[in-house]
């Protein structure tokens, strides 16, 4: 991907009623870890400002690490071979004095053969970490944990 590109969310097809582990090849919908139910309803009700704060802060982060600025195999990450697509592994949520989560972001990569990876896989894990704030009834972003994935 080009760093003037733009970061897509993908919808993961096949349903997760075991809450299992999610991967690129098994392409089930995110694992849920709610502590009660009230946290899934707040959730929910926060879903779609949530997953845009994450989107945008997880591009920053790759423009200000610089993804862009090495070649396939000179630094974690690359920006040149991500497709730019990533999709949900897991969501928590849990309140202990405080209300804090986080969601698990995956992204994914080309891989040129010869490899054991499918040529489109996953490549960058990023977890997206998040409080709550009740008095103003917003969740404020706290930090990303990186991984190869």
């Amino acid at each position: 991907m080009k760093q003037t590109d733009s970061l897509k969310r993908l919808e993961m097809p096949n349903e997760n009623k075991n809450n299992e582990y999610v991967n690129y090849e098994n392409k089930l919908k995110p694992m849920l870890d709610f502590e009660t139910e009230e946290l899934k309803s707040l959730y929910l009700r926060h879903e779609l400002s949530l997953l845009k704060m994450a989107e945008k802060e997880a591009w920053d982060y790759l423009v200000r690490f610089g993804a862009w600025n090495f070649e396939p195999g000179e630094s974690f990450p690359c920006g040149k071979v991500l497709t730019g697509e990533w999709y949900i592994g897991t969501i928590s949520l849990e309140d202990d004095e405080q209300i804090y989560g986080s969601i698990e972001m995956r992204f994914t990569a080309y891989y040129q053969s010869p490899t054991a990876r499918m040529p489109v896989d996953d490549y960058l894990g990023m977890d997206f970490f998040f409080y709550y704030d009740p008095e103003t009834d917003t969740f404020i972003f706290d930090c990303f944990n990186t991984s190869s994935i």
